[in-house]
């Protein structure tokens, strides 16, 4: 008796698609997996399309992937991406991911058997923080981030991200997370980023129980390095009409001492340019660890600091960084900022009218009165001194004024009439305006003897 049996073709059976799970990641929303397709002939990449890859979730509902990316591979494989998004966060619970059975086919058009290529079980809290985007700036980090709930009810939510690096620990708050994405910056506590800064970082967002922290959750992580300078603010030291700023200078080389000017930094006053004092000297001292301590001045020529110069100081890296002996220059960020108020009136305007047969000398000061009060208006307020002699001033009347140049309001202009020493005259000259001790009252506070400008008589 014969036996007769058909021989299978071993080509058939080699070309037919083999899938392999390559790579498998979700959030809150999306779950993305990415599936290598390899066949001795060849895979048909005409053939991998919709619906080749289906998602069954915890509660038997079943979908499949749309639109797949496909990338051919220099071994002939193929690596499709295959991506589910859902509206909200996804249900707790086991997710099965496979192949459909007949969907992708090698080059003879063989097709790939059905497979199941991952089973993951995924939970998620009902609040939600994720980093859609993270990158660095000049002087800190910037997030992108975005809150997912399950119940809309949910309180806002305190934001905070923890980065771990070489210097420890920080936590960057706080910011409200509402349900629309937002973008979040903040700057290093030490400056601007430098060598001091190398080394690996960690980031991690909260996990939330019922709107409250509850731990942390890694969801990024870098490796850092600088060559920059490390600029550190050491001390700031106001007066009258100076502030003075004393940094150190590191670096894991050296400090190119040739490179320390006064304009290594700057400081804005509300976006006005703080400028140097007459000198532009910064004073620069080297130190036996290798660092260099370095003294800036800056401040009004002539002039004490006045309510115009009241609000936010924010010192930051200048227009000539200073450099290391490589030529590596300091990165550019904000290095401290501050909050001044002086309760001294800026003087727009001060003219002097010389006497006449029938009026005695009198001089006029347009200044702000940004809480002033009017009523210390008197005899005593200023005085002007001018070669050894005081002169007192009384005042004759005021008025409120606007449209002066700069902007300014509320203002007034106020008319004193300069007291002239019995057997002296009203010399002429660079005359020092005065503010007496006591002689106005802002806020509640009396003013202090001071300097505020020089007046031409």
């Amino acid at each position: 008796m014969t036996n007769h049996f058909e021989a299978l073709e071993p080509r058939a059976l080699l070309s037919a698609p083999i899938a392999t799970t390559h790579s498998f990641r979700w959030n809150a929303t999306t779950l993305t997996t990415v599936v290598r397709y390899t066949a001795d002939t060849g895979i048909d990449l005409a053939s991998i399309g919709n619906d080749d890859f289906r998602l069954q979730g915890p509660n038997g509902d079943v979908r499949f992937a749309q639109s797949p990316t496909k990338e051919l591979q220099q071994d002939g494989s193929v690596l499709a991406t295959y991506t589910f998004t859902n509206p909200t966060i996804w249900t707790n619970g086991r997710y099965n991911l496979g192949v459909v059975a007949g969907s992708v086919r090698s080059t003879d058009q063989q097709p790939v058997a059905a497979l199941q290529t991952g089973s993951y079980g995924l939970w998620f809290p009902d609040t939600v923080v994720e980093m859609s985007t993270v990158t660095i700036t000049s002087d800190g980090w910037r997030f992108g981030l975005r809150r997912l709930d399950r119940n809309p009810v949910t309180p806002n939510v305190p934001g905070e991200v923890r980065i771990t690096g070489p210097g420890g620990s920080e936590t960057i708050f706080p910011f409200t997370l509402r349900v629309l994405p937002i973008t979040v910056s903040s700057a290093k506590a030490d400056g601007p980023w430098s060598f001091a800064d190398n080394g690996t970082y960690i980031i991690s967002m909260p996990t939330y129980t019922n709107g409250v922290r509850t731990g942390w959750q890694p969801v990024a992580g870098a490796g850092l390095w600088f060559n920059a300078p490390k600029v550190e603010i050491t001390d700031i030291a106001l007066t009258d009409s100076t502030v003075t700023t004393t940094v150190r200078l590191t670096d894991n080389h050296a400090i190119d001492l040739t490179s320390i000017r006064w304009s290594n930094i700057g400081i804005l006053i509300d976006g006005v340019n703080l400028p140097p004092t007459i000198n532009l000297i910064a004073n620069a001292e080297p130190q036996s660890d290798g660092s260099v301590i370095v003294t800036y001045v800056r401040g009004w020529y002539n002039a004490a600091f006045t309510s115009r110069d009241s609000g936010t100081w924010v010192w930051s890296i200048g227009i000539s960084p200073v450099k290391d002996v490589d030529g590596n220059a300091a990165r550019a960020g904000t290095l401290a900022t501050r909050s001044f108020h002086f309760e001294r009136p800026f003087i727009m305007d001060a003219v002097v009218q010389p006497a006449t047969p029938s009026t005695p000398a009198r001089l006029s000061l347009t200044f702000a009165t940004e809480n002033l009060d009017l009523s210390s208006l008197g005899n005593d307020d200023f005085r002007l001194e001018l070669g050894g002699i005081t002169y007192t001033l009384s005042l004759i009347s005021h008025h409120s004024v606007s449209g002066v140049t700069p902007a300014r309001t509320p203002a007034v202009t106020a008319f004193y009439e300069i007291i002239i020493p019995v057997g002296q005259t009203l010399q002429h000259g660079a005359a020092a305006l005065y503010l007496n001790a006591n002689g106005l009252t802002f806020n509640t506070h009396p003013s202090a003897d001071v300097l505020l400008r020089s007046i031409t008589i």
